[in-house]
């Protein structure tokens, strides 16, 4: 195998400049008789020795430092670098030199970390602002404090059930909460610029073929009770979920042929067919979470509804504590062996809500401090009761997703292009953005794909009402109103009648109703009888067997989530092929999806994108109908620092680490 580097932590600018990096104004001066004593939140760091003043610069034991500030130390003897991390920022440094590298970027200091009596010390005020911590010096009392903004309790809200209490439940908040990294982590994640970058895997090999792909692990990996997470692990975790859940057929782990265990801390993935890239798209999100073999071998019956306490054991940063059935309120604690480091929240207390009323009214009265269910941002209906909150951010970003689409069944007269162009220019979206997303929203354009993502074709027109093109394509297909009554008919005879189907999950089941009841009344202007589908509404489980397993729908209208399309652009939602669950069958449209899927990296897969943007101008297996920026608000009169990412909003692996408080 030809190893390639795994990409750095995560790129990220300097956040201090060059100068002033670890300089202490009025810092004890070298070879002062009295040392400096460190204190962190007001407490002295027990150090094993006291610390070093050299040249203005007050350099302190590495592992205490360390673990007062929540950091994960490392000694790597081979390179004789001491790596300190947190999250996803890594720290390097070696004695001896004035060079340190944070996430892949070099960074000069004035004064190198040295060794002394086999203790290694390190400049205090780099560390600690490396991490994002505030430095202060006491020139009277020559005491450095470092204030580590930990906060000792978050409260979420969120609209998925708390029961059964299962990380492999993919309805239920559990496994939601850990698409980023909760109580269970996975082998890679995304940044919040989209790069794949390292997590229990701290780096990977990919084979020239694009066919297999070796992981090394974090060798101080544990679960929550205690026991190392090996490679067998890895290989239990996919051969595991492989054989009990079913919907991972649609994905490309599926492709896995066998998985290898090379040694404790090493695991190479074999796929029939050349998918590494498509692979570790599925391994980034809650597919990819890692289970611990000594727990979930003892359950082969039903592992979907597993709800004894030891299920929700992990290897991630927080660990689960109690739960509170009459409250529907479950509680968390930091993991203090996370092998990336403690997060900067101490405890974090979820708790259920029925309806997006009563969450939001939460929200604003500052009973939780912000919301987490995997994409589903906040509807900006609701944007005016909350824009002018005191301590509140609306948390407005670009969607990564897209808000609505409509999706096309396989029956005449849907599956007939002429007819689709027809619904696509008998559609007022300019009306349908302003009453669904108002000022938050666009009109879309053709090619599917959202501005957000990097392969968006701006060339693409956006598109336009034109009722009288409308009337002009279903005339020419024979679809006419030959009574007079308004409404047309098929060439049979018999009326043109349409059920519209809306996605119903809760929280969004509103939203959706409402955009069918709009699309509805929009055809029936050129003589096209919609109605909306009354078996789907609240009826979750009905709007499910519907859509993705009979695709039994006429004119579906769904929403893309920002996993989706990282995936595959969304052509998923639209395309009959393998790992998919669409309807349109066209051979090109085939085509170039595979392309989508084979794609060997970031560059191939654009360029299929592209393609396949083409094609939906031209064809429209399906279209967009919104899109938008959404809104994920959450409270700062506590705590500050939150990392807002589309899709997930302000609750993410990010955010664990960097949130501090006020």
């Amino acid at each position: 195998m030809v190893g390639s580097k795994a990409r750095p932590f995560i790129l990220a600018l300097m956040i201090v400049a060059a100068v002033g990096l670890v300089l202490l104004p009025g810092a004890a001066p070298a070879g002062a008789a009295t040392p400096a004593e460190v204190q962190v939140d007001g407490l002295q760091i027990p150090a094993p020795m006291p610390t070093i003043s050299e040249r203005g610069t007050i350099l302190v034991a590495v592992r205490s430092l360390g673990e007062a500030l929540g950091l994960k130390v490392r000694w790597i003897p081979e390179k004789s670098t001491v790596a300190l991390q947190k999250g996803d920022v890594l720290v390097q440094l070696i004695p001896g030199k004035k060079v340190a590298v944070r996430n892949g970027e070099e960074i000069g200091l004035p004064v190198a970390p040295k060794i002394v009596n086999g203790t290694c010390f390190v400049p205090l005020r780099f560390v600690a602002e490396a991490f994002g911590f505030h430095v202060g010096w006491d020139a009277k009392t020559q005491v450095a404090g470092v204030k580590s903004g930990s906060v000792k309790e978050l409260s979420l809200g969120t609209l998925s059930p708390l029961e059964p209490m299962n990380i492999l439940n993919d309805l239920g908040a559990w496994y939601r909460m850990n698409h980023l990294g909760f109580t269970h982590v996975q082998l890679v994640q995304y940044d919040s610029q989209l790069n794949l970058i390292p997590c229990l895997a701290e780096r990977w090999d990919i084979s020239p073929d694009g066919k297999a792909v070796t992981f090394y692990l974090a060798r101080e990996a544990k679960w929550h009770d205690g026991k190392p997470v090996t490679a067998d692990d890895v290989k239990f975790t996919f051969e595991y979920k492989l054989k009990h859940l079913k919907e991972l057929a649609r994905w490309t782990v599926a492709s896995i042929e066998r998985i290898d265990v090379v040694d404790e801390h090493t695991v190479t993935f074999y796929l029939k067919e050349p998918l590494v890239f498509s692979l570790f798209k599925d391994l980034a999100v809650g597919i990819g979470i890692i289970l611990p073999q000594h727990i979930w071998q003892r359950v082969e019956d039903d592992p979907k509804n597993y709800t004894e306490k030891d299920g929700l054991v992990g290897c991630g940063p927080f660990v689960f504590e109690s739960y509170d059935p009459a409250a529907q309120t479950a509680s968390f604690v930091a993991f203090r062996d996370y092998f990336a480091g403690r997060p900067n929240v101490e405890k974090v207390k979820v708790k259920y809500f029925k309806n997006m009323d009563a969450l939001v009214m939460a929200l604003k009265k500052g009973e939780i401090d912000a919301l987490y269910d995997y994409a589903m941002p906040v509807p900006a209906s609701y944007a005016p009761a909350l824009k002018d909150t005191p301590g509140l951010e609306l948390g407005v970003i670009p969607d990564l997703g897209i808000m609505i689409y409509l999706a096309f069944g396989k029956e005449y007269p849907v599956k007939e292009k002429a007819f689709r162009e027809a619904i696509a220019s008998a559609l007022d979206l300019q009306m349908l953005v302003r009453a669904i997303a108002g000022e938050y929203g666009e009109v879309p354009g053709r090619g599917i794909v959202p501005p957000s993502l990097p392969a968006y074709d701006p060339t693409i027109p956006k598109f336009t009402q034109d009722l009288a093109k409308a009337a002009s394509l279903l005339d020419q297909m024979g679809l006419k109103d030959t009574n007079g009554d308004g409404a047309r008919e098929l060439p049979d005879g018999s009326k043109l009648r349409l059920p519209v189907t809306p996605a119903t999950k809760k929280g969004k089941e509103t939203m959706m109703i409402r955009a069918a009841e709009i699309v509805c009344s929009q055809l029936k202007k050129v003589g096209i009888d919609a109605f909306i589908d009354q078996e789907v509404i609240g009826n979750e489980a009905k709007w499910q067997q519907r859509v993705w397993d009979d695709r039994d729908y006429w004119l579906y209208l769904g929403y893309a989530t920002v996993g989706a399309v990282i995936y595959d652009g969304g052509l998923m939602y639209f395309v009959d092929a393998k790992g998919a669950f669409g309807t349109c069958a066209d051979p090109e449209y085939v085509r170039i999806y595979q392309k989508v899927r084979y794609a060997k990296d970031g560059s191939e897969w654009i360029g299929a994108l592209r393609e396949a943007q083409q094609y939906h101008h031209r064809e429209i297996p399906g279209m967009a109908l919104i899109w938008s920026n959404v809104l994920y608000p959450y409270r700062t009169d506590k705590c500050g620092g939150w990392v807002v990412r589309s899709g997930f909003g302000p609750v993410n692996y990010q955010t664990w680490f960097k949130l501090q408080a006020n």
